[in-house]
């Protein structure tokens, strides 16, 4: 795939994350059952994907525009450390729901503190999120490769990093 033809493919799949995902949240927002079990979890999902695309599409984006690297050390932790939060956020949101769906139809006859339920999962989903994405504030780090600055993930690390 040629340059032009990523760009063209990431804006397209940026436009239609942030596009689809803000008409579902109208959809639940307009909606009378707002309340719902299922609809807390959608609208979860929802902004977990949003962050997906604000994140790591649009930083992508922006990144095959400029090429160089400009955000700098601590900019360069906190863009890979969002991206990992929103990636890992985004898949834990889809193992909460399944979780609460089995919850569903195991037990469909209790009712007992079912919000606080679904707030503890989607509570969950973020702490394990920015728990096993916090590597990537040690990991990651700013490079000069073939003469420009560039953001990776840091392989010259102490040992007591790679034990961790």
């Amino acid at each position: 795939m040629e340059k032009t033809e990523q760009l063209v493919f990431l804006l397209i799949l940026f436009v239609t994350i942030v596009v689809g995902n803000v008409m579902i949240l109208a959809a639940i927002v307009v909606s009378r059952k707002r309340k719902s079990r299922m609809n807390m979890f959608i609208i979860n999902l929802a902004c977990a994907d949003l962050a997906v695309g604000c994140v790591l599409v649009l930083t992508d984006i922006v990144w095959k525009l400029t090429i160089t690297w400009y955000a700098g050390n601590v900019g360069c932790k906190l863009v890979k450390f969002a991206q990992c939060v929103a990636t890992y956020g985004a898949t834990y949101s889809l193992v909460a729901l399944s979780i609460d769906r089995l919850d569903a139809i195991a037990r469909p006859m209790s009712i007992n503190n079912v919000e606080r339920q679904c707030r503890l999962l989607i509570g969950l989903v973020w702490i394990f999120a920015g728990f096993f994405s916090s590597p990537m504030l040690f990991m990651s780090e700013e490079v000069v490769v073939s003469g420009t600055r560039q953001c990776w993930v840091g392989l010259q690390m102490d040992i007591w990093m790679w034990q961790v």
